[in-house]
């Protein structure tokens, strides 16, 4: 893209701006409509260890943030000779470790404890005994839960704990949020799974049976799964674009992420419960193949969104297309065409592939 053609993605708004806080430095990168970078600015910063602690002030952090913007905002300027006023969307990266807790008034407790610090090794012991799963000494549980083994006295006011990433996000837009909505998912899944099989409410042959599965396909059509493949997947498509153009899409994703990942949760619970790690290979190839298409169809949808600063619901953001330039028109026809593609892709390989691939790996189960 030239500098005519960027200039008027920055006037028009089809702009998005990445900020990530590094170790040493915070940069920020504005791209265009192609992802394609356009300006940039930086700002060296470096964390200081105060009272047996590695730590950044919120002073740091919000200084150097605003530095970092400023360079990238002269950049635009020298550059196109235009004020950046507005972008389209905002992205936030920050170390995704640390411990930063906060009271109901919204004051930070302590100083931030940032991933550097290696003073929580008593309760990655204790946390890794008790989940039979590594907990790294800078993850923010462990943070917390060394908080708790050592009395510290700002435990009981806590309200909300974030890392950084998630603490600028919370400052800017009000909210807080962060992304571990599938992790989450993951893990309500796999609770539910494991509650429900020792409460005896479930078998695990309730959630998962290969042999009958097996003989399913077996004497199935494959034309007719098809069929039934596409009219399931194309059921559960049309229920989340419905969901985008009635509601906001924030809701939406959250909804639709969330139930994936306790689907996902359930079912590797019961393939490793049922036939032992090694049911862990099966999990993923009873699931990749087919829903590697289908998540593209979500991470595209996603990306059009955000990247047009959706703020309203899907029809609002869609119908600016169907109205504007013949560039903005066939934007939107290359996607809606290759949603469909993706689509059939998926139901295709569903359908006749993953069958193929789960005979192969039967063998391994039985």
């Amino acid at each position: 893209m030239g500098a005519a053609e960027a200039k008027q993605a920055i006037l028009d708004n089809r702009t998005s701006l990445g900020i990530e806080f590094g170790s040493t430095r915070i940069k920020a990168v504005l791209v265009d409509g192609n992802n394609a970078p356009i300006a940039s600015g930086g700002h060296e910063w470096e964390n200081r260890y105060e009272n047996g602690v590695w730590t950044y002030s919120l002073e740091d952090i919000w200084s150097g943030l605003q530095d970092c913007y400023q360079q990238m905002a002269k950049d635009v300027e020298e550059k196109y000779g235009v004020e950046l006023t507005s972008v389209g969307a905002i992205g936030i990266s920050a170390m995704m470790h640390g411990y930063m807790p906060f009271d109901k008034e919204g004051n930070l407790l302590v100083p931030f404890r940032t991933w550097r610090n290696n003073i929580t090794g008593e309760a990655s012991r204790k946390l890794s005994e008790l989940f039979q799963y590594n907990i790294p000494q800078r993850w923010s549980i462990a943070h917390l839960y060394q908080a708790i083994l050592k009395g510290e006295p700002h435990v009981k006011d806590i309200d909300y704990i974030a890392t950084l990433e998630a603490y600028v996000h919370w400052k800017l837009t009000g909210k807080r949020v962060l992304g571990i909505l599938y992790i989450a998912g993951l893990i309500t899944g796999t609770l539910f799974f494991n509650i429900t099989i020792k409460m005896q409410v479930f078998k695990v042959s309730d959630f998962l049976d290969f042999t009958e599965y097996m003989k399913m396909l077996e004497n199935i059509d494959l034309a007719i799964f098809c069929s039934y493949v596409v009219f399931v997947r194309f059921r559960q498509l049309l229920l989340f674009f419905v969901g985008l153009f009635l509601f906001s899409p924030y809701i939406v994703f959250c909804l639709f992420d969330y139930g994936v990942s306790v689907f996902t949760g359930i079912l590797i619970s019961a393939m490793v419960l049922k036939y032992g790690w090694t049911g862990l290979v099966g999990g993923i190839c009873f699931l990749f193949p087919q829903y590697f298409f289908y998540g593209m169809i979500f991470v595209i949808v996603y990306i059009y969104l955000f990247r047009n600063a959706a703020i309203g619901n899907f029809y609002t953001v869609i119908s600016r297309g169907w109205r504007g330039t013949h560039t903005l028109l066939k934007d939107r026809i290359i996607i809606i065409l290759l949603i469909i593609g993706l689509f059939f892709v998926g139901c295709y390989i569903e359908a006749y592939i993953s069958p193929s691939i789960l005979k192969k790996i039967f063998g391994i189960f039985t």
